[in-house]
This record gives C-alpha cells, structure tokens and sequence, in this order.
C-alpha cells in the first residue's frame, strides 16, 4: 500500500477534506446571510418608499370569522364604511349571462362582542343597504367605479384609507372618500 500523499500542508487529502468542505459550507453562509441582509434593507425601504406614497397603518390579526355569502367565492378586498364592512370577491357563477352587483360584493354590520367578531348581513330594505343600486358604471362588465350619482360615494371612512386609488387619484378625507378602489373625481 502507497504512503498518502502530501497535500502540501503536512496532511492527507482525506484528513483536510472535512476543513474544506466546512470552509467552503461557511463561506457560503456567510454570503447568502450578507444577500439576505441586503435584500431584507431593499425589501425595507420599497416598504417605506410605498408607505410614504399610500400611506397606511400597522396591521395585526385580532381574530378570524366567517363570512358567508351567496355563492362559493375568493376574498379580494374589505373596506371600512362606517360601521359596515364591504367585501368584494371574486365568483364564478357558471351559467349565469351576467354579473349583479351582489354576486360580487356584499355589506355586513361589524360588531365585537364577548371578545368576538359578528358579521351579520345588512338586509336589503335597510336605509343602510347602499348595494341595492349603489350606480356603478358598468357592472356586467365587471367595471365598479361609482357613477357621479351613487348611493354610496363619500361613504368610506378616513380610517386607515389609501391617499391615492388605483388610478392614482388623490383622495382628500375633507371631501370626503369613495368606498373601494376607486375614487370619483367631479
């Protein structure tokens, strides 16, 4: 059998081996923590840069309910409307030829009660219910912008409201701020 050969620092290839290998697993480490570190301050200030342009508050999870609607559907938005909350979702009806406004959103009281969450349904005939015909542009074309008439403009609240819609449109809480995404400008 051949003595091992000399690596050249005194050792076997096989006893230096394990140094190597743990050298090279640190140093790898080390670089994918430093990427990590750098990509959290990124992550950070785009956080701040966004904050400054919409604005917005720190959330946290108080609690979890349910919230039944009509048909099977996928959450996309909630907004504030004074007491109220407005949950918009996406649905696929199947047969059905067109959209009706509550097939997409619905209005529920929220109240907290015992350390609870209720969100019991606004009925239709009350003074309330601003969904019965709240004017949007175009329904059946999935287009929810308020028309200038609607029920429900100036409704929402200027609680933790967006200082910009999502036609970057400024919203002013002393006019008054439109429910939802959009915000009518007259």
């Amino acid at each position: 059998m051949e003595p091992d050969a000399d690596n050249g620092s005194g050792t076997s290839p096989e006893a230096s081996a394990p140094a190597i290998e743990r050298g090279t697993y640190e140093v790898i480490r080390d670089r994918l923590v430093e990427q990590s570190r750098g990509l959290r301050d990124k992550a950070n200030r785009l956080n701040e840069r966004r904050l400054a342009l919409f604005g917005g508050t720190e959330m946290a999870i108080v609690g979890t309910e349910r919230i039944r609607t009509e048909n099977n559907c996928v959450p996309r938005d909630i907004v504030a409307v004074g007491d109220r909350m407005l949950f918009g979702y996406n649905v696929f009806i199947g047969l059905k030829t067109e959209t009706a406004v509550g097939d997409v959103f619905s209005l529920h009281r929220f109240e907290r009660t015992d350390g609870r969450f209720a969100f019991e349904p606004v009925p239709p005939d009350s003074p309330d219910y601003f969904l019965s015909d709240p004017q949007f542009q175009n329904p059946t074309a999935r287009n929810f912008r308020l028309k200038s008439g609607s029920p429900a403009l100036r409704k929402g609240t200027s609680q933790d409201y967006a200082p910009l819609d999502f036609d970057k449109r400024t919203r002013s809480p002393s006019k008054g701020i439109d429910p939802g995404s959009f915000q009518l400008t007259q």
